[in-house]
């Protein structure tokens, strides 16, 4: 045997061994990466715009203690205010953690991640639903670190970069959220766009 075929069958036996000990959430994210079309539509919010309490702004990069930078945009608003999916997806991840509190990852049709953090509880929604835009996925809350902090629903987009090894960098929200459409326009510019 050729050493490029050695090569060959070891990398095949490499990403075979990724794929096999990689956690469920893994398996989701490669599957609807690979096997979904890219849509570009716009968002929706993820908070009601009627909502007279709610307010963001550009914190997009701010330094945050300790030694690291803001990913992402919060909006406040009331307790339990309900979050919105901003873009039809796949509810890839649903946890808690010491950070984000309870949090959800949904991979938009688009192929970017939409990470919404510090909720005070989930929607009806599991791990591997299929979630339209508009649903209610949440209530907005100040779980995680944000337990001293005013109410609020932190928000990031994530693009993926490669699968393998698995590699997603952060981008700006702001410009987007300031652009956002209501549920029924999205509906209008998406079948516009599919036809």
């Amino acid at each position: 045997m050729r050493w490029i075929d050695r090569l060959l069958i070891a990398g095949l036996l490499l990403n075979l061994a990724i794929l096999f000990f990689s956690s469920t959430s893994d398996w989701r994210i490669y599957y609807y990466y690979k096997y979904h079309d890219a849509t570009s539509l716009p968002l929706i919010s993820p908070v009601d715009p009627a909502n007279q309490t709610l307010s963001f702004e550009d914190t997009y990069g701010a330094f945050r203690e300790p030694n690291r930078l803001h990913q992402g945009v919060d909006l406040f608003c009331e307790l339990s205010t309900p979050v919105k999916n901003v873009h039809p997806g796949v509810l890839i991840k649903k946890h808690v953690d010491r950070l984000g509190g309870k949090s959800l990852w949904i991979l938009g049709l688009d192929n970017r991640l939409y990470y919404y953090a510090h909720l005070n509880q989930y929607g009806d929604c599991q791990a591997g639903d299929h979630i339209k835009c508009g649903d209610i996925i949440g209530f907005a809350g100040n779980s995680g670190n944000a337990l001293h902090t005013p109410v609020h629903l932190h928000f990031e987009i994530m693009v993926i970069e490669r699968l393998f090894p698995f590699k997603k960098s952060n981008v700006n929200p702001f410009p987007e959220l300031q652009k956002l459409v209501q549920p029924s326009e999205f509906e209008t510019v998406a079948d516009n766009t599919h036809q």
